[in-house]
């Protein structure tokens, strides 16, 4: 299958739409209260289920190493209870399966995958003097964009293509105000989504991931 980007289009163009009708009440919403951030984070990812796919003579298995990434984000937060975010992160593990083909023999397969998350999340930011502790959750969209696309899957016919997945996202952080414009971000972000298959059903196991992604980075509030 080719990169489709008629599911990434809708949800950018959801965004605008968004903040477009957040612009709309002004009385509300000011760019004072806009902030852009960026970060470094560390991805550490559990299947959330054990046992895969019954392949040609046995059950699959699949296992994601633990990278490092960033995540950008542009949020509005007018109200302490009123807010949203526009998330993207980008992270690059190898996921490696052990599945099994149609005469039974195990094999392994690894691949090194650029991961994108595009999502946006209610946020709730309450202003304590210089401390503000934050907490969204939200949804969006997971892109695996294998390294070598195209490539075969040993044994089949199958090839790995990228593949769009729903992903859920919470984050809970505190914001360090430094300065008028400048601050500090902690923050651990839990992100959910179907394990990646890249459209070759061979190697599905047919589980759910959630991923663990403590971060440290810094934002500029407008």
């Amino acid at each position: 299958m080719e990169f489709n980007l008629a599911k990434p289009a809708r949800f950018l163009l959801l965004i605008a739409l968004a903040v477009s009708v957040l612009s709309a009440h002004a009385q509300y919403f000011h760019p004072k209260n806009i902030d852009v951030g960026a970060g470094v984070l560390w991805q550490y990812t559990t299947q959330l289920a054990s046992d895969g796919q019954v392949g040609g003579g046995g059950i699959n298995h699949q296992y994601t190493t633990n990278p490092v990434g960033f995540v950008a984000q542009l949020r509005d937060s007018p109200r302490a209870l009123l807010g949203f975010e526009v998330n993207y992160a980008y992270t690059h593990p190898t996921e490696s399966y052990n599945y099994y083909y149609n005469n039974g023999t195990l094999t392994s397969l690894s691949v090194p995958t650029g991961t994108n998350e595009f999502t946006l999340a209610y946020l709730a930011r309450p202003h304590l003097l210089f401390l503000h502790p934050f907490f969204s959750i939200g949804g969006g969209l997971m892109g695996f964009a294998p390294d070598h696309a195209g490539s075969a899957v040993t044994g089949t016919t199958a090839t790995l293509q990228t593949q769009w997945r729903g992903a859920g996202v919470a984050e809970v952080g505190l914001d360090l105000q430094l300065h008028d414009h400048l601050g500090v971000r902690v923050q651990t972000r839990l992100v959910g989504t179907r394990a990646p298959n890249f459209h070759a059903l061979v190697i599905s196991t047919d589980s759910w991931t959630l991923s663990t992604e403590p971060s440290v980075g810094g934002y500029y509030r407008f």
